[in-house]
């Protein structure tokens, strides 16, 4: 039989975890050969954290990791079994693999984060007054800006709206 790629799908900030678990129960059990690879997918990301540049990974797919194995029934009970997995991601009781291609774009996202990291930028509460033109109808309080490669998007209020959370 074939081995297909999978998502499963994890407690959100264990993934690593659950690789090793999964790793570990598959090999106990006598059934590595069924597994061939488990991915955490990640990005390297650079910031600015108190005027400083920090590179830290951060996961392309919080609480999920992606498989690479044969499916029969007793590999089935080994990824249900996992400590930290909370099962195959997906409706019904059957799980359906995901197309190679799409294994093969984030992987290459991976090799990208790690030759050339994403910038990251985050602004805090009463930060970011001088953001240009384009952003004077944003207030700047509360707002949070992402930079997504060429993109940055806005979260905001309004000027003259209210909210309990903004000064």
């Amino acid at each position: 039989m074939a081995k297909k790629w999978y998502v499963i799908h994890t407690y959100s900030g264990y993934e690593n975890k659950a690789k090793v678990n999964l790793e570990e129960r598959a090999k106990n059990l006598g059934m590595a050969a069924s597994f061939s690879e488990i991915l955490v997918p990640t990005e390297t990301v650079v910031e600015l954290v108190k005027g400083k540049k920090k590179t830290s990974q951060r996961k392309i797919f919080p609480g999920y990791i992606l498989v690479k194995m044969e499916l029969n029934n007793e590999t089935w009970h080994i990824v249900k079994g996992t400590p930290k997995v909370t099962g195959f991601a997906g409706e019904g009781a059957k799980p359906i693999p995901i197309p190679e291609e799409e294994v093969v774009e984030v992987i290459a996202q991976i090799k990208e984060g790690v030759t050339k990291a994403k910038p990251k930028v985050s602004l805090g509460v009463g930060e970011g007054e001088g953001i240009g033109e384009h952003f004077r109808e944003i207030n700047p309080c509360g707002t949070r800006f992402y930079s997504g490669g060429k993109e940055l998007s806005l979260k905001g209020l309004e000027y003259g709206e209210k909210s309990n959370w903004c000064g």
